[in-house]
């Protein structure tokens, strides 16, 4: 009840927000849109800081895959990082033309129909590619075009945003996000056709339980995922880049009390498994001072 309550405020809010406040934190939230983007700019722009990304595979990834489906998803996840060195960066058209674009795992030479079909899914559904971090900064997933610019000076605007500005940090944090939905996928599409399940609905059940592990593992930046607290002008301002502590610090808790006696009666071993995983992964990259509270 007071989930719906609350969903309806802020639909009234967004409908005939009162005029004095509507201008007020119009402004404020301009001013912390452009903290956050100079920010970004001075902290997150190197190379350093995408060539990083990958080793959150590593680091939270793996233990999540291994605790939810076992063993197997070690070697599955290691040849999945293969594609790393065949991404793809040309789209074949159905008129026989190529198209140039961003680099995708859905382009990566030896996938299946299925798999690039998944991949297709997951991001026209679920758009989990798109909730980085660079994304939620520059808004540009939901940036509407400008009538008074030309179409030159719409795209040179995301080009100086998304590639020069965040485009290593969001592409390096989009192709992990893609490797991990891809293994999570082919695990549980098996395991799903093994309870016998139709293709169909093998796939759609794959497609949507691999978000939701790529979700648990790497967490999500998309404003309507984030909690209340951390939205708005204030919001932005007083946890920008909390969404990544927030993700693991959760992992860690929840998984904590799940394996605890008496707490719950499943899942206690793949509560285990991702909580003294990711321990062990921080402590073999980064000594005791990677634990929590050391």
């Amino acid at each position: 009840k007071a989930f719906v309550t609350r969903a309806k405020e802020l639909v009234a809010d967004n409908l005939e927000p009162p005029q004095h406040r509507h201008q007020l934190a119009e402004g404020f939230e301009k001013t912390s849109d452009v903290v956050a983007k100079l920010t970004f700019i001075r902290n997150l722009t190197s190379w350093s800081s995408a060539m990083m990304q990958p080793s959150e595979i590593f680091l939270k990834v793996a233990p999540v895959l291994a605790g939810n489906h076992g063993p197997a998803a070690i070697p599955a996840l290691t040849q999945r990082m293969k594609l790393w060195n065949q991404l793809g960066v040309v789209q074949k058209n159905a008129d026989g033309t190529t198209t140039w674009r961003a680099p995708s795992i859905e382009f990566a030479r030896g996938l299946t129909p299925k798999q690039r079909r998944a991949i297709r899914d997951m991001n026209a559904m679920y758009g989990v590619t798109n909730d980085t971090l660079a994304n939620d900064v520059f808004a540009q997933a939901k940036k509407t075009g400008s009538k008074l610019d030309s179409k030159w000076v719409e795209n040179s605007k995301d080009a100086a945003n998304t590639l020069i500005m965040g485009g290593l940090m969001h592409h390096g944090e989009r192709l992990s996000r893609e490797l991990t939905f891809l293994t999570s996928y082919d695990l549980y599409e098996s395991e799903f056709a093994k309870e016998g399940f139709s293709p169909k609905e093998a796939h759609d059940r794959a497609v949507y339980s691999a978000v939701q592990e790529v979700t648990e593992a790497l967490g999500s930046n998309s404003a309507s995922d984030k909690p209340m607290a951390m939205r708005g002008g204030t919001g932005k301002l007083l946890t920008m880049y909390k969404s990544f502590p927030l993700t693991t610090s959760r992992l860690l808790i929840g998984n904590f009390f799940r394996m605890l006696p008496l707490m719950n009666k499943e899942g206690k071993v793949a509560a285990a498994t991702k909580f003294f995983g990711i321990m062990g992964t921080h402590l073999l990259a980064g000594g005791l001072t990677a634990l929590p509270l050391f």
